[in-house]
Protein backbone atom coordinates (compact mmCIF):
# COMPACT_ATOMS: atom_id res chain seq x y z
CA UNK A 1 0.00 0.00 0.00
CA UNK A 2 1.34 3.45 -0.91
CA UNK A 3 1.56 5.59 2.22
CA UNK A 4 3.46 8.62 0.98
CA UNK A 5 5.37 9.34 -2.22
CA UNK A 6 8.73 11.08 -2.36
CA UNK A 7 9.30 13.48 -5.28
CA UNK A 8 13.02 13.86 -5.83
CA UNK A 9 13.65 16.10 -8.84
CA UNK A 10 15.64 19.33 -8.44
CA UNK A 11 13.86 22.34 -7.00
CA UNK A 12 11.27 23.76 -9.39
CA UNK A 13 10.65 20.54 -11.34
CA UNK A 14 8.27 18.68 -9.00
CA UNK A 15 5.30 21.05 -9.04
CA UNK A 16 3.30 19.59 -11.93
CA UNK A 17 3.31 16.06 -10.53
CA UNK A 18 2.75 17.41 -7.01
CA UNK A 19 -0.37 19.26 -8.17
CA UNK A 20 -1.71 16.13 -9.85
CA UNK A 21 -1.14 14.09 -6.69
CA UNK A 22 -2.76 16.76 -4.53
CA UNK A 23 -5.83 16.79 -6.75
CA UNK A 24 -6.14 13.03 -6.27
CA UNK A 25 -5.49 13.28 -2.52
CA UNK A 26 -2.39 11.10 -2.79
CA UNK A 27 0.06 12.00 0.02
CA UNK A 28 3.52 13.13 -1.08
CA UNK A 29 6.65 14.90 0.11
CA UNK A 30 9.08 16.95 -1.97
CA UNK A 31 12.76 16.48 -1.07
CA UNK A 32 15.08 17.27 -4.01
CA UNK A 33 17.97 14.82 -4.13
CA UNK A 34 20.22 16.81 -6.46
CA UNK A 35 20.84 20.53 -6.80
CA UNK A 36 21.24 22.49 -10.02
CA UNK A 37 23.42 25.59 -10.32
CA UNK A 38 24.49 27.69 -13.32
CA UNK A 39 28.00 27.36 -14.68
CA UNK A 40 30.15 30.41 -15.16
CA UNK A 41 30.42 31.42 -18.81
CA UNK A 42 33.92 30.58 -20.01
CA UNK A 43 35.73 31.99 -23.03
CA UNK A 44 35.18 28.87 -25.10
CA UNK A 45 31.47 28.94 -24.33
CA UNK A 46 31.25 32.63 -25.22
CA UNK A 47 32.72 31.90 -28.64
CA UNK A 48 30.21 29.08 -29.16
CA UNK A 49 27.38 31.48 -28.35
CA UNK A 50 28.74 34.20 -30.64
CA UNK A 51 28.93 31.60 -33.42
CA UNK A 52 25.44 30.24 -32.78
CA UNK A 53 24.36 31.01 -36.33
CA UNK A 54 27.05 28.70 -37.71
CA UNK A 55 25.09 25.72 -36.39
CA UNK A 56 22.35 23.96 -38.29
CA UNK A 57 20.75 22.29 -35.28
CA UNK A 58 20.54 23.20 -31.58
CA UNK A 59 19.31 20.62 -29.06
CA UNK A 60 18.23 21.33 -25.48
CA UNK A 61 18.36 18.24 -23.31
CA UNK A 62 16.43 19.51 -20.27
CA UNK A 63 14.38 22.36 -18.88
CA UNK A 64 17.41 23.57 -16.96
CA UNK A 65 19.36 23.71 -20.21
CA UNK A 66 16.77 26.23 -21.37
CA UNK A 67 16.51 28.11 -18.07
CA UNK A 68 20.24 28.67 -17.82
CA UNK A 69 21.18 28.56 -21.51
CA UNK A 70 18.63 30.87 -23.15
CA UNK A 71 19.49 33.93 -21.02
CA UNK A 72 23.13 33.45 -22.06
CA UNK A 73 22.18 33.23 -25.72
CA UNK A 74 19.88 36.26 -25.50
CA UNK A 75 22.75 38.49 -24.42
CA UNK A 76 24.36 37.98 -27.82
CA UNK A 77 21.32 37.28 -29.99
CA UNK A 78 18.44 39.75 -29.60
CA UNK A 79 16.99 38.09 -32.70
CA UNK A 80 17.33 34.35 -33.09
CA UNK A 81 19.18 33.09 -36.17
CA UNK A 82 17.52 30.69 -38.61
CA UNK A 83 18.20 27.29 -37.03
CA UNK A 84 16.41 24.05 -36.38
CA UNK A 85 15.67 23.87 -32.65
CA UNK A 86 15.04 20.58 -30.84
CA UNK A 87 13.93 19.69 -27.32
CA UNK A 88 14.22 16.42 -25.46
CA UNK A 89 10.49 16.53 -24.65
CA UNK A 90 7.35 18.64 -24.48
CA UNK A 91 8.22 20.20 -21.09
CA UNK A 92 11.54 21.47 -22.44
CA UNK A 93 9.78 22.68 -25.58
CA UNK A 94 7.38 24.60 -23.35
CA UNK A 95 10.30 26.37 -21.68
CA UNK A 96 11.66 27.34 -25.10
CA UNK A 97 8.29 28.67 -26.16
CA UNK A 98 8.51 31.21 -23.35
CA UNK A 99 11.50 32.69 -25.17
CA UNK A 100 9.72 32.76 -28.51
CA UNK A 101 11.49 29.65 -29.79
CA UNK A 102 9.47 26.91 -31.46
CA UNK A 103 11.17 23.53 -31.32
CA UNK A 104 10.60 19.97 -32.45
CA UNK A 105 10.52 17.50 -29.59
CA UNK A 106 10.45 13.82 -28.82
CA UNK A 107 7.30 11.97 -27.79
CA UNK A 108 7.85 10.01 -25.66
CA UNK A 109 10.52 12.29 -24.19
CA UNK A 110 14.15 11.25 -23.98
CA UNK A 111 17.28 11.02 -26.06
CA UNK A 112 16.20 7.75 -27.61
CA UNK A 113 12.95 9.30 -28.83
CA UNK A 114 14.74 12.40 -30.09
CA UNK A 115 17.02 10.30 -32.25
CA UNK A 116 14.03 8.77 -34.05
CA UNK A 117 12.87 12.15 -35.40
CA UNK A 118 13.25 12.24 -39.21
CA UNK A 119 15.28 15.46 -39.09
CA UNK A 120 17.93 13.75 -36.95
CA UNK A 121 18.02 10.48 -38.88
CA UNK A 122 20.35 11.81 -41.59
CA UNK A 123 22.36 14.74 -40.21
CA UNK A 124 25.42 14.22 -42.43
CA UNK A 125 27.50 17.38 -42.64
CA UNK A 126 25.34 19.27 -40.16
CA UNK A 127 26.73 21.36 -37.30
CA UNK A 128 24.97 20.39 -34.07
CA UNK A 129 25.13 22.22 -30.73
CA UNK A 130 23.86 20.36 -27.66
CA UNK A 131 22.97 22.57 -24.69
CA UNK A 132 23.20 20.60 -21.45
CA UNK A 133 24.66 20.36 -17.95
CA UNK A 134 28.17 19.22 -17.23
CA UNK A 135 28.68 15.52 -17.83
CA UNK A 136 25.71 13.27 -18.47
CA UNK A 137 24.90 10.75 -21.18
CA UNK A 138 26.79 10.75 -24.47
CA UNK A 139 24.08 8.93 -26.44
CA UNK A 140 23.00 11.98 -28.48
CA UNK A 141 26.52 13.07 -29.32
CA UNK A 142 27.80 9.58 -30.12
CA UNK A 143 24.81 8.68 -32.28
CA UNK A 144 24.67 11.95 -34.21
CA UNK A 145 28.44 11.87 -34.74
CA UNK A 146 28.09 8.33 -36.02
CA UNK A 147 25.48 9.59 -38.47
CA UNK A 148 27.90 12.15 -39.86
CA UNK A 149 27.17 15.30 -37.85
CA UNK A 150 29.77 17.56 -36.20
CA UNK A 151 28.66 17.83 -32.57
CA UNK A 152 29.69 20.32 -29.87
CA UNK A 153 28.47 20.96 -26.33
CA UNK A 154 27.46 24.15 -24.57
CA UNK A 155 27.40 23.26 -20.86
CA UNK A 156 25.40 25.79 -18.86
CA UNK A 157 24.70 24.17 -15.49
CA UNK A 158 26.07 21.63 -13.07
CA UNK A 159 24.49 19.02 -10.85
CA UNK A 160 25.49 18.99 -7.21
CA UNK A 161 24.92 16.67 -4.29
CA UNK A 162 22.45 17.76 -1.66
CA UNK A 163 23.70 17.96 1.90
CA UNK A 164 23.75 14.45 3.30
CA UNK A 165 23.46 15.41 6.97
CA UNK A 166 19.97 14.63 8.22
CA UNK A 167 18.61 13.78 4.76
CA UNK A 168 17.70 10.18 5.46
CA UNK A 169 16.14 11.19 8.76
CA UNK A 170 13.87 13.63 6.88
CA UNK A 171 12.83 10.90 4.45
CA UNK A 172 12.19 8.40 7.25
CA UNK A 173 10.25 10.84 9.41
CA UNK A 174 8.04 11.79 6.44
CA UNK A 175 6.67 8.24 6.31
CA UNK A 176 7.87 7.64 2.76
CA UNK A 177 7.45 4.20 1.20
CA UNK A 178 7.47 5.04 -2.53
CA UNK A 179 10.06 7.13 -4.37
CA UNK A 180 9.91 8.60 -7.87
CA UNK A 181 13.34 8.62 -9.54
CA UNK A 182 13.82 10.29 -12.91
CA UNK A 183 17.60 10.16 -13.44
CA UNK A 184 20.57 8.00 -12.55
CA UNK A 185 22.08 11.01 -10.76
CA UNK A 186 19.03 11.20 -8.48
CA UNK A 187 19.19 7.44 -7.90
CA UNK A 188 22.86 7.68 -6.94
CA UNK A 189 22.08 10.54 -4.56
CA UNK A 190 19.35 8.47 -2.94
CA UNK A 191 21.66 5.49 -2.58
CA UNK A 192 24.27 7.62 -0.85
CA UNK A 193 21.88 8.16 2.05
CA UNK A 194 19.65 5.06 1.94
CA UNK A 195 21.28 2.18 3.83
CA UNK A 196 21.83 -0.92 1.69
CA UNK A 197 19.88 -3.09 4.15
CA UNK A 198 16.76 -0.90 3.74
CA UNK A 199 16.65 -0.57 -0.04
CA UNK A 200 14.57 -3.68 -0.69
CA UNK A 201 11.83 -2.26 1.53
CA UNK A 202 11.02 0.74 -0.63
CA UNK A 203 9.01 0.93 -3.83
CA UNK A 204 10.80 2.83 -6.59
CA UNK A 205 9.11 4.30 -9.63
CA UNK A 206 11.77 4.74 -12.33
CA UNK A 207 11.09 6.90 -15.37
CA UNK A 208 12.94 4.56 -17.76
CA UNK A 209 14.14 0.97 -17.99
CA UNK A 210 17.74 2.23 -17.87
CA UNK A 211 17.13 3.84 -14.46
CA UNK A 212 15.15 0.81 -13.31
CA UNK A 213 18.00 -1.54 -14.16
CA UNK A 214 20.45 0.71 -12.32
CA UNK A 215 18.15 0.70 -9.27
CA UNK A 216 17.96 -3.11 -9.23
CA UNK A 217 21.75 -3.19 -9.47
CA UNK A 218 21.93 -0.97 -6.39
CA UNK A 219 19.74 -3.25 -4.32
CA UNK A 220 16.19 -1.96 -4.83
CA UNK A 221 14.03 -4.98 -5.53
CA UNK A 222 10.61 -3.33 -5.86
CA UNK A 223 10.97 -1.29 -9.03
CA UNK A 224 8.12 -0.10 -11.23
CA UNK A 225 9.12 1.37 -14.60
CA UNK A 226 7.03 4.21 -15.99
CA UNK A 227 6.69 4.63 -19.75
CA UNK A 228 8.59 7.92 -19.59
CA UNK A 229 9.36 10.86 -17.30
CA UNK A 230 6.28 12.94 -18.15
CA UNK A 231 3.72 13.71 -15.45
CA UNK A 232 0.93 11.64 -17.09
CA UNK A 233 3.16 8.57 -17.35
CA UNK A 234 4.52 8.88 -13.81
CA UNK A 235 0.99 9.37 -12.51
CA UNK A 236 -0.12 6.33 -14.48
CA UNK A 237 2.58 4.23 -12.79
CA UNK A 238 1.58 5.54 -9.36
CA UNK A 239 -2.09 4.76 -9.92
CA UNK A 240 -1.22 1.28 -11.20
CA UNK A 241 0.66 0.56 -7.98
CA UNK A 242 -2.21 1.89 -5.88
CA UNK A 243 -4.66 -0.35 -7.73
CA UNK A 244 -2.55 -3.38 -6.83
CA UNK A 245 -2.74 -2.71 -3.09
Amino acid sequence: MITRILLTRPEGLNETLATALQQRQIPFQIIPLIEIAPLELKEGHRLQIENLDRNDIVIFVSRHAVRFGLPMLERYWPQWPELKWFSVGSATAGELNQYGVASMFADPPGSEGLLTLPELQRPEGKQVLIVRGNGGRELLSDTLSGRGAAVRYLEVYERGKVKKTGLWQRIDEAGIDTMVVSSVEILDSLSRVCPQRLRSGYQLIASSSRIGEAAIGQGYSKVCIAKDASTPRLLEAIETLMAQD
